[in-house]
């Protein structure tokens, strides 16, 4: 008989109290404490209560990865993505009961002007807060240019124009020098951030993994 191999992918998400208890791991604490730069810039940072927002605004922007690359992610074309579209995302993914659950915290985690939908330049920012440098510093120089940028973005599925593209890279390029490093990276990412990330309730919020 012939065997077929199914290939398949699927999208996870787990209730936010696996958390519980993290504040009891010693050496997290100590490494977290050490390095709230690189996570968080709130008076909380590198505490047990910090900690798990953290985690899920990693995760929470993590999704957008996938949703970038759709190209019914705007549906209506009027160059924002509302709580409905995303909604319609989602629940490309996840089920019905997952989306409501996840839903004001994945679209928190990209809106920086808490206008409650999420611009090109937003889209652009939540895809770089979670990316690995090493996938946007091709040539290992710790410096991106434009055509590095480019590339990334390309691989990711997201279409750009150039002149979103050039907007993009003056907003990181602090220094005017033509190019980005993982320095300004962090500082634009950083400033970015969105803070309306919540654990807060019985039930409130998912974890997609």
């Amino acid at each position: 008989s012939t065997q077929s191999t199914w290939a398949r992918t699927y999208s996870v998400a787990v209730h936010w109290h696996v958390l519980q208890g993290i504040d009891h791991i010693e050496p997290l604490i100590e490494w977290y404490a050490g390095h709230s730069d690189l996570i968080d810039d709130t008076p909380e940072a590198g505490s047990a209560v910090a900690m798990p927002i953290a985690i899920l605004e990693h995760l929470s922007a993590g999704v957008w990865h996938q949703l970038a690359a759709m190209d019914t992610l705007d549906a209506d074309q009027d160059g924002f993505v509302d709580q409905q579209e995303l909604r319609s995302a989602l629940g490309v993914m996840y089920s019905p009961a997952a989306v409501e659950l996840m839903l004001a915290n994945v679209l928190n985690a990209a809106d920086a002007s808490g206008d409650g939908k999420i611009s090109k330049q937003e889209l652009l920012a939540v895809v770089l807060k979670t990316v690995d440098w090493t996938q946007l510093d091709a040539n290992s120089d710790d410096r991106v240019q434009l055509v590095e940028i480019r590339g990334f973005f390309q691989a990711q599925g997201l279409q750009i124009q150039e002149q979103e593209l050039k907007h993009l890279v003056t907003r990181l390029d602090q220094d005017a020098n033509g190019t980005v490093s993982s320095q300004e990276l962090h500082h634009w990412v950083t400033a970015s951030r969105a803070t309306t990330i919540s654990i807060a309730g019985e039930g409130s919020a998912l974890l997609p993994l």
